[in-house]
Formats: C-alpha cells, sequence, structure tokens
C-alpha cells in the first residue's frame, strides 16, 4: 500500500517551483490546503529540515549548476533561481557552502 506524505509532494512542488521567488511556507500551505505552521512541523518531522531551508538547498544547488557551467553575473543566477535580492543570495549561499558565490565560480573555473 502507498501512502501519500504530503512532505514529498511539498518535495517535488519546491524542486518544480524554486524559480518563484514568492514560494515560501505560506504560499506552499496555501496550495496544499494546510495551515503554515501545520505544514512546517510536518515537513521538519519528516524531512530533518525547515521548508525554508529546502528551499535554499534547492537553490542552491540549482545556482551552483549555473555557476559552474557558465558566465553568467552572480545578480542574474540569484534571479535565475529565484532570489530577488543578490545580497541574500550571497549571504545565504556563503552560509551553507561555506564560499561566496564568487570564490565557488574562481575554484570551479
Amino acid at each position: 500500500m502507498i501512502i501519500f506524505n504530503v512532505s514529498q509532494s511539498i518535495c517535488q512542488y519546491v524542486d518544480n517551483n524554486y524559480i518563484d521567488g514568492n514560494i515560501n511556507v505560506t504560499t506552499i500551505a496555501a496550495y496544499f490546503d494546510f495551515t503554515p505552521a501545520y505544514l512546517s512541523k510536518k515537513f521538519k518531522e519528516d524531512i530533518g529540515e525547515s521548508i525554508i531551508d529546502y528551499i535554499y538547498k534547492v537553490r542552491i544547488k540549482q545556482a551552483k549548476l549555473l555557476i559552474s557551467e557558465s558566465n553568467l553575473k552572480v545578480s542574474d543566477i540569484a534571479t535565475m533561481v529565484g532570489f530577488a535580492d543578490s545580497n541574500a543570495f550571497i549571504r545565504i549561499f556563503k552560509r551553507m557552502e561555506g564560499v561566496t558565490p564568487g570564490a565557488f565560480k574562481e575554484m570551479n573555473s
């Protein structure tokens, strides 16, 4: 018997919609017809990280691919992966990867 797991569905939704700069816990909760508090708690229990951290992880993973495979500017990559603010992108990238996007590009060129 297959059990429907809303957390897996959320992961799939984020994987398909991470480019949307407006995606957040509230918009995801509305899409799945749950309260943000319930959805956050359930996701953390099932996946072991917050929804926003999962969104950031997906975005940074895609950003790393773009940085490695293109000559795009950091600000363009930030927009392409769903960050409205390149400063936020740089800060989150550094927090998750230990280096700035520019340093990551230099290490991978």
